[in-house]
């Protein structure tokens, strides 16, 4: 009636049919006519560039979206390859330009699944002061879990001046185990809160696509730390902008007119208790917006962005400083950083072989034998230097006692000494953590001391 009333035609060779159904119904058992023809019932179709399956869900979307952003990754890093000397900050200009618009195009819906892992937090404000790690070591232990359970804490100090611990599982935990683990932990029942959040997946499809560009620009292996090579770069996670992009679409919704057909849609969902809905309260109740949820004119739209970006970013920061001081790998790293954000040497080396050079020894990302022993499951202590027997060769062995590299050493500590009073001065462990510092004015030439070393070594293992 609609097309007779205005006079539209239907190419129907052309007209599919798109069933949303849960659970395994048999799509083909509908029958569709117009024009007294059958229409083809199909399991998918795509609109505006989504790819819509008959299941309701996104798994496909974003499949989808992350073969195009690969292809737009192979054909940046190809153009990229014979142009390595390219600064860091250009790299990621055009990464964020081409790339990463490809797998958060339409990350308000892609990003969320109604399968989303069903995550438990426990926060208490009477566990006995100890660190993070020990916390979370104790209760894993006493749930008869091993360390490996997927599982992360964060410590934070509450408005009473006392302190809380947040730990995520990635797993269903028993929540009945969890409250007679209290007693045990020296706390009251009522003061152990267990909240269930549906948190968003972490994407690691887009990860990967984030963090093989990452690498790529720094010139490390594939086997680097994650942890390492966002806090040589400053750059922040998926995660982040799709959670923004989520939150910016609901609150835009709420501001619409209540007759639109959008806002009315929101408005069923809501009153349904959709998984989408609930979904976006779980983004604000866990970072501290909860009060939003509840009157959402408190803000305007970029406000509330601006301030949940940054409590994003603060809390990823602080969980980044969890998972470099608990990481051994990372230990030197750990003692090196003191502040997230972009390294200065990266914008001050051009030389892509002399940059990648200092990034290879302060995220441990070398072939040195503290590093390559890990692989071949040589004991720690047994990772013996190839030119100096019985020391092991570790970051702090090659840049300050090696005796392969004695002469380059002494040329580079001369230099440095001659346009620095303090460095004589100073200790041998605070030589090195100088000399690997990410704003050291001297990068250049510490760089070109590393690569030659490097190859050196190279040429002779």
């Amino acid at each position: 009636m609609y097309c007779n009333k205005w006079k539209l035609s239907v190419n129907v060779s052309k007209t599919k049919v798109l069933v949303f159904s849960k659970g395994a119904t048999n799509i083909s058992l509908n029958k569709f006519y117009i024009y007294g023809k059958e229409i083809n019932v199909t399991d998918s179709y795509t609109y505006l560039g989504i790819p819509l399956t008959s299941s309701g869900k996104f798994k496909t979307a974003r499949k989808y979206l992350k073969t195009k952003a690969m292809r737009a990754l192979f054909k940046l890093k190809s153009l990229l390859y014979s142009e390595k000397n390219i600064p860091i900050h250009l790299g990621l200009s055009l990464f964020d330009k081409f790339v990463r618009p490809i797998f958060l195009y339409g990350a308000e819906l892609t990003c969320f699944d109604q399968t989303s892992k069903t995550v438990k937090y426990i926060v208490s404000k009477q566990i006995p002061q100890s660190s993070p790690k020990n916390v979370l070591s104790i209760l894993l232990k006493k749930l008869g879990l091993e360390d490996s359970f997927p599982a992360s804490i964060r410590k934070s100090v509450c408005s009473d001046s006392t302190h809380s611990y947040v730990i995520r599982f990635e797993k269903k935990i028993d929540k009945d185990k969890l409250l007679r683990l209290a007693s045990d932990l020296n706390l009251e029942k009522d003061n152990l809160v267990i909240e269930n959040l549906r948190l968003p997946p972490h994407i690691p499809e887009f990860d990967i696509i984030d963090m093989n560009f990452h690498k790529f620009l720094l010139g490390v292996h594939g086997k680097s730390s994650n942890d390492g090579i966002r806090g040589e770069l400053g750059t922040f996670p998926i995660k982040i902008k799709a959670e923004i992009q989520i939150i910016k679409y609901w609150h835009r919704l709420l501001n619409l007119p209540q007759d639109t057909l959008l806002r009315e849609a929101y408005d069923v969902l809501h009153s349904g208790n959709h998984d989408w809905v609930n979904h976006v309260n779980d983004i604000l109740n866990y970072n501290g917006f909860g009060h939003v949820w509840t009157n959402p004119r408190l803000y305007q739209t970029d406000m509330l962005t601006n301030q949940l970006r940054q409590r994003l970013q603060d809390i990823y920061i602080q969980e980044w400083h969890s998972s470099i001081q608990n990481n051994s790998k990372l230990s030197i790293y750990s003692a090196l950083k003191t502040r997230y954000g972009q390294e200065k040497y990266l914008a001050s080396i051009h030389n892509f072989e002399i940059r990648r050079s200092i990034t290879k020894i302060r995220i441990c990302s070398h072939k040195l034998n503290i590093e390559a022993g890990r692989y071949r499951k040589i004991p720690r202590d047994q990772r013996f230097c190839p030119f100096c027997p019985n020391e092991i060769e570790d970051e702090s062995h090659f840049i300050m006692n090696c005796s392969r590299y004695k002469d380059k050493r002494s040329k580079l500590f001369t230099f440095i000494s001659g346009c620095s009073n303090e460095f004589n001065a100073l200790r041998s462990v605070d030589r090195f953590n100088y000399i690997l510092g990410g704003d050291n004015p001297y990068c250049v030439q510490i760089g070109i001391f590393i690569k030659e070393c490097l190859d050196i070594r190279t040429s002779n293992v």
